[in-house]
């Protein structure tokens, strides 16, 4: 029993949200001082991440996929239907974290971006694994300072190992673009991965223009 949608009216109610929150990964790890927000905001996402999957698989009639292969070998239903658990569940797994002085956004990626994104990976003559790809579903943004920015760049191997993350990169384009992208898999290929991109204050201007070029362009 359980899953995704159990979960939810559980969570919905004032005796079930008061049952989860702060409840759950209680850890040392948790508990220690971490030196940035944006570690803070990883390892939380990252609980979040691996709950969320756990429970969507609970739910029998989902099979557990294997996102390694490329797209002719997984299903467009399943990615929709994780896309729709993942809409109308997100709140409440968030709001089992306390995200106090961490400032960040996320969004659920729409059914008409999905739909757009398969259709350029379906034409594609290279055969890409879905979760190289398909790593947005859920996608975070946390804008630090630039000395924060620095220190994540040298951190980026040690946190990838630690939190188990399916790649951590810093990504510049020749429009002005500059991001580290971060991706949580929690070891499971047939977890979607979440992104984490992190803007430096120095680049927000020039990333939300050529953000606002990119959705334009259909990209």
């Amino acid at each position: 029993n359980g899953g995704v949608f159990s979960w939810i009216n559980d969570c919905r109610s004032k005796k079930g949200k008061k049952k989860y929150i702060n409840s759950i990964y209680l850890d040392g790890e948790i508990k220690n001082y971490m030196k940035t927000k944006t570690e803070q905001l990883i390892h939380k996402l990252n609980q979040a991440h691996e709950q969320f999957s756990r429970d969507f698989f609970l739910d029998k009639t989902h099979k557990k996929v294997n996102l390694s292969k490329e797209i002719r070998f997984v299903p467009i239903e399943h990615i929709l239907t994780y896309q729709m658990a993942l809409s109308s569940s997100i709140e409440c797994y968030l709001a089992q974290f306390d995200f106090t002085g961490i400032n960040f956004t996320y969004r659920v990626k729409n059914f008409n971006s999905i739909t757009a994104k398969l259709m350029k990976f379906r034409q594609n003559d290279k055969r890409y694994p879905v979760f190289d790809w398909m790593n947005d579903l859920f996608g975070a943004r946390i804008v630090v300072s630039e000395e924060e920015f620095q220190l994540i760049l040298k951190q980026i191997d040690e946190l990838q190992e630690k939190y188990s993350l399916k790649s951590g990169y810093i990504r510049k384009k020749g429009d002005g673009y500059r991001g580290i992208h971060l991706y949580l898999r929690n070891n499971y290929n047939y977890y979607f991965p979440w992104e984490l991109q992190i803007w430096s204050q120095v680049d927000v201007e020039s990333n939300e223009k050529t953000h606002r070029q990119h959705k334009l362009k259909g990209k």
